[in-house]
Formats: C-alpha cells, structure tokens, sequence
C-alpha cells in the first residue's frame, strides 16, 4: 500500500480539513461579532444635530439668532462645548470664518438622550433703516454660525462645524410670526462652512 494512502493518512486528511474549517469558522464568526459591535455603537451613540434655526427681531432693526440642538441618540452627549456668532456681510462672504471663537472658553456639559439645548446669537448692534431694506440679499446676507463638539458614550470626539444664512441669492424665507407678533426668518445651510463626523 503506498504511504499516502494508509488509514493513519487519511486521519491527517480528515483533521486538516477540519482545522480548514474551524479557521474560516472563527474568521465569520469574529467578523460578524466586529460587524455587530459597529452596529451597536451606531445605534447607542449619541446624535446631537441641528433642530431649529431662526432670526428674529425682538426689537426695531435688531435681529437675533436662535438655534436649537437635540441629542436624537440613545445615549448621552458628554462634554459638550459649543458657541454661535452672528455677522453681515455680502454673498459669498468677503472674509473668511473662525472655526473656534477665540478668547471664548465655552463651558462643558452632558446632554442626555432626547434633550436639547438653544443658544441665541444677537447681532452687535442695530441696523439702519437703509440696511434692513437691504438685508436678506446678496448684498447684504445675514450669516449664523458655530461649532458644537462633544464626545459620544464611547468616548470618541463628535464635532459639528455649520454656517447658515438668511439672504444670499436664495433671498429670504419668513417663517411666521412669534406669540408676540416678531417676525421670524428661516435660516438655511450656506453652499459652504457645514461639516461634521
């Protein structure tokens, strides 16, 4: 009988098959265990995103920014940082934007699953009756914009950078009136300024 085809060889060949087989076993079964810890951090993470955004005008010629973040995840928003300024400038802007406030430390805090946080930016100074003639064109856009980072119960960095307008060649869209009667505009996402991970 030749050597490759006695009884103990056909065990060898046997168990090699197995060993094959138990290889790619463990490697399915650690990709669909590496496939569903990804899933599941996806759905647990926390997803804090724009909610609402509108300028207002509390008084004459005075607009003011209100945005509203919510965590629409399953779980909390730690270390939560953010600010929001407000300018006029012409469309697209002149200058470009600061992506960190500086000189501005924002203070941290967690924001739990279903919760939202509002921040107002208002305008440093009054407008001119010429102005506000103009405002909401090209010629003279009202921009709104911030960071808002925080870390996801994971501890992995999450950060939004957004910028949004009211005018540029879109003009203006008015959104309704306030209990008080104030005019509210919507603001809308500019072409550019808007990224986030």
């Amino acid at each position: 009988m030749p050597t490759f085809a006695r009884p103990e060889w056909v065990i060898v060949y046997i168990t090699t098959i197995y060993a094959i087989i138990s290889a790619l076993m463990f490697f399915a079964i650690k990709r669909q265990a590496d496939l569903t810890e990804d899933t599941a951090k996806r759905q647990l993470r926390a997803y804090v995103c724009m909610e609402t955004a509108n300028l207002g005008f509390p008084s004459k010629n005075w607009p003011v920014a209100s945005v509203t973040f919510k965590n629409f995840g399953q779980t909390p928003a730690y270390e939560v940082q953010s600010w929001v300024s407000i300018k006029i400038d012409s469309h697209p802007p002149s200058i470009p934007f600061a992506i960190q406030k500086p000189g501005h430390p924002s203070p941290k805090s967690t924001l739990g699953p279903g919760a939202a946080t509002q921040f107002s930016a208002p305008l440093a100074r009054v407008l001119t009756d010429a102005e506000m003639a103009e405002l909401g064109t090209a010629q003279l856009t009202i921009y709104v914009y911030g960071r808002f980072t925080y870390k996801d119960t994971f501890r992995q960095d999450r950060f939004t950078h957004w910028r949004l307008i009211a005018g540029g060649p879109e003009g203006v869209t008015m959104k309704g009136r306030t209990e008080k009667g104030e005019i509210l505009w919507a603001l809308c996402p500019d072409v550019g300024g808007n990224e986030s991970n």
